[in-house]
């Protein structure tokens, strides 16, 4: 599963990732961690480009090349409508390992 975290301040706001091996049609498993929640949320997870896309109900979170990463929220949007994104991160990638002991802590 591949990873990134969000770093706020050096302090983890959520983690997030894919599962490669379950991806279809260009569109894989998506997972979010977010800080103290009791359980992952489910996302579909898309690569556009060099841009890392996942989407949730009304939300979505955007990782560029650069380790940006905004999150947006459309609710009550109407159709077409564009909005900016509410919030910007400093993302880093995480090693497989580390990401593996995350998830046993949680389970």
């Amino acid at each position: 599963m591949r990873d990134d975290e969000v770093d706020l301040n050096k302090k983890y706001l959520l983690t997030i990732g894919y599962i490669p091996e379950l991806k279809k049609d260009d569109y894989a498993l998506g997972k979010l961690f977010l800080k103290d929640a009791e359980s992952p949320i489910d996302t579909i997870y898309e690569l556009k480009g060099v841009q890392h896309h996942w989407v949730w109900g009304d939300f979505k979170i955007t990782i560029d090349s650069d380790g940006t990463g905004r999150f947006w929220d459309f609710t009550g949007a109407k159709k077409g409508e564009l909005r900016d994104s509410k919030e910007t991160y400093e993302c880093t990638s995480s090693d497989l390992e580390k990401f593996n002991q995350f998830m046993e802590s949680i389970w």
